[in-house]
């Protein structure tokens, strides 16, 4: 109140605030001078790699790159390089990434190489992520785990994402991951790229394809925005490419309208939403993110993309952000799917309309079976490995940040991960492992029986020309012909008897 007291004249009080924001200026300075010494730190059990921006700048922005060097030391790792030296380091750019993770104390960034790296035995590139992982008290697994798991179920590209430890700037930051961004390339998402085409009167710019786009909870300039099924806003964001023309601006708003309205449509007979979505791809990113009870799966951090040409459909994928998985319904607590708005404290967009076609269930058994019989038996070994590897790195980055890290790496794997896993994996038995069938006298099979079928069967008796999808029933006596008998059939299912 001292220093108050003195402000008593004009104007004080904006003299007074300059003051104690010099203060808290100070204060801050000398908090992040505070320097956590590599040598008293650092697990060696893990790579190393070695940041420093230039003048020792802190990166405070998600918009601005520095410059800054670099070099990666593979610390006797077999499988792996060393990149530059303390002597010889090379050439980056760094900046903040992300959105709730970048306001943690400890930050994901961006890097953008000079010259393209293999950065731990993954493909050349010169754009990376370095991911936190803050708070990740399920031993840092649940974006390890489920990517293992996508490999594992076979989907075209998984971010490559390996486990090491950062310096930037002489201090010691912790357990971080070096992760392939996402972003179109021959060794990552491999579509057409309209981006590296210069359109010219003579050769029009095909437009569409190829599209890498996101569905996303944050508002961003770059979207397209629709309105879902309840009303709620759906913010879509594209990525590539990122400044449209005129004609390709209309094009993907005009496509995802179409998806959105073909989705969102009472018919759950209809397929016209499969002429537009890869439902076999669908079904197995679904599953990816169902299998470790991700609640944002459908909300945000959700890829998809398309390849150029009319009949290309949209690709669901590559996987990306599992920080709201593994763990949020355990302890006995009754299991149900991921996406149910009573569950989950966001929304999921187009899932749970998804979920109701027959046709999208019965594509589910596939990959359900797969995840059941080949990728979960694995699981709990890959738990064990990994927190064989990241255990003493995952001490030491403790040490730096305390709560906001995970205390007995293989424990939290063990109780948390592995737990969470089998439980779902026992939910998902007790709905997938017997086979969907339609029920009987669902002629158009859209998982229901009504006026609609009974209109169908009794067209289809009289000769008249029907469309069908070659899987119907329509012979529900088994007698060779469609007739009287097939009509009652439907009729008393359709009034339950």
């Amino acid at each position: 109140m001292k220093l108050l007291d003195k402000c008593q004249f004009r104007g004080g009080l904006v003299i007074c605030t300059l003051i104690m924001c010099l203060i808290i200026s100070q204060h801050v300075s000398a908090q992040d001078s505070i320097v956590h010494d590599p040598n008293e730190y650092l697990s060696h059990t893990l790579p190393v790699l070695y940041i420093n921006t230039e003048g020792n700048l802190p990166v405070v922005s998600k918009e601005e790159y520095l410059s800054a060097t670099y070099y990666l030391d593979a610390n006797g790792f077999d499988q792996y390089e060393s990149i530059g030296s303390a002597e010889a380091p090379l050439a980056l750019e760094i900046k903040g990434r992300g959105n709730a993770s970048w306001n943690k104390p400890k930050k994901p960034y961006r890097l953008k190489l000079e010259k393209k790296a293999a950065m731990l035995g993954m493909p050349k590139s010169k754009h990376w992520c370095l991911m936190a992982a803050y708070a990740d008290w399920r031993g840092k697994g649940r974006d390890y785990m489920a990517f293992q798991i996508s490999r594992l179920m076979g989907m075209p590209w998984t971010p490559g994402n390996v486990p090491c430890e950062l310096v930037l700037n002489g201090d010691y930051m912790g357990l971080y991951f070096i992760v392939e961004h996402i972003r179109i390339a021959k060794e990552r998402v491999n579509i057409f790229d309209q981006e590296e085409v210069t359109p010219n009167d003579s050769v029009p710019m095909d437009v569409t394809g190829g599209w890498l786009l996101e569905i996303d909870n944050y508002n961003d300039e770059n979207q397209v925005r629709l309105t879902d099924i309840d009303g709620s806003p759906l913010r879509i964001t594209y990525h590539s490419p990122e400044d449209l023309s005129t004609e390709q601006d209309i094009y993907i708003r005009d496509l995802l309208n179409k998806t959105n309205n073909a989705i969102n449509t009472i018919d759950k007979g209809s397929r016209e939403w499969e002429d537009l979505i890869d439902i076999d791809a669908l079904a197995r990113f679904y599953m990816i993110n169902e299998v470790v009870d991700n609640q944002e799966a459908f909300s945000g951090s959700c890829y998809f993309y398309k390849d150029k040409g009319d009949s290309a459909k949209f690709i669901f994928g590559p996987v990306w952000d599992f920080g709201s998985s593994m763990g949020s319904r355990l302890n006995g607590e009754v299991h149900k799917f991921s996406y149910e708005p009573d569950v989950t404290y966001v929304h999921n967009h187009w899932i749970p309309e998804i979920a109701k076609f027959p046709r999208f269930k019965m594509a589910l058994r596939k990959y359900w079976h797969k995840y059941r019989d080949e990728v979960f038996p694995q699981m709990e070994q890959v738990a064990i490995d990994y927190g064989n590897l990241i255990a003493q790195a995952g001490a030491a980055d403790y040490r730096r940040w305390g709560d906001g890290s995970s205390l007995g790496i293989k424990k939290s794997l063990k109780d948390y991960v592995n737990v969470c896993l089998e439980n779902k994996r026992v939910f998902l038995a007790s709905q997938w492992d017997q086979e969907y069938t339609y029920p009987l006298g669902d002629i158009n099979l859209d998982g229901i029986v009504d006026v609609t079928d009974v209109n169908l069967i009794i067209n289809l008796m009289l000769g008249k020309e029907v469309k069908l999808w070659p899987e119907a029933n329509t012979d529900l006596d088994d007698s060779g012909t469609v007739d009287v008998t097939d009509v009652n059939a439907v009729i008393n299912a359709l009034l339950g008897k």
